[in-house]
Order: structure tokens, then C-alpha cells, then sequence
């Protein structure tokens, strides 16, 4: 079994990346759907070349915000449900940390 270097492991930064790295975001797509919070979903691109699709566009109390797309809890290959009987989701992608995801829909 080959090791990483430590410069690659989990959790470092690259030496060649900068620390202050700002990346551009590309809209590739956007579908309107107005149900209660949610205004739509786009697809997004990062000038890295990492997709993101189906993230919702929100709107609350503190005004818009973005939602990571969400795929559905199966257990027993059946879907999962809450106490109140809804399908219960969870995350494809997530924020590291609240901080950097109020960052970003601060935007």
C-alpha cells in the first residue's frame, strides 16, 4: 500500500495553492419552480471544472439563500421517513462549516 505524502493527506492545503483563492462560479443552467421557500434550481459550474447540479434557490425570513442538492434516506430499499411521515433526505455536498456557508450565500 502506497502512502501520501504529507502534503497530500486530508485536511492540508497544497503548497501550491494559495491561501486566498477565490473561485469563479458559472451558471450553467437554471429551472423556475415555485413551491413555498424554493424559487428554482440552477447548475453550477467552478472554474475548476466541478459541476453542481440541482441546487435549490431559497427564500426565508433572512432573505435568499442556496440549499446543496439532496438525494433520498433508503433503508430496507425503502424510503425513509420522518416521525411526520416525509421523505427524509440527505446531502450530496455540504459546507465544511456554517461560517463558509453563510459566506458564500452572503454573496
Amino acid at each position: 500500500m502506497s502512502r501520501l505524502p504529507p502534503s497530500a493527506r486530508p485536511g492540508r492545503r497544497q503548497k501550491h495553492e494559495p491561501h486566498n483563492r477565490r473561485y469563479v462560479v458559472i451558471l450553467r443552467d437554471w429551472r423556475p419552480y415555485a413551491s413555498d421557500g424554493l424559487r428554482g434550481y440552477v447548475r453550477i459550474e467552478l472554474d475548476v471544472g466541478l459541476v453542481i447540479p440541482n441546487i435549490r434557490i431559497l427564500v426565508g425570513i433572512n432573505g435568499p439563500f442556496i440549499a446543496p442538492p439532496e438525494q433520498p434516506v433508503l433503508k430496507d430499499g425503502k424510503l425513509k421517513r420522518d416521525v411526520n411521515g416525509k421523505p427524509v433526505y440527505a446531502p450530496t455536498v455540504q459546507w465544511k462549516d456554517r461560517a463558509t456557508s453563510d459566506k458564500f450565500n452572503a454573496r
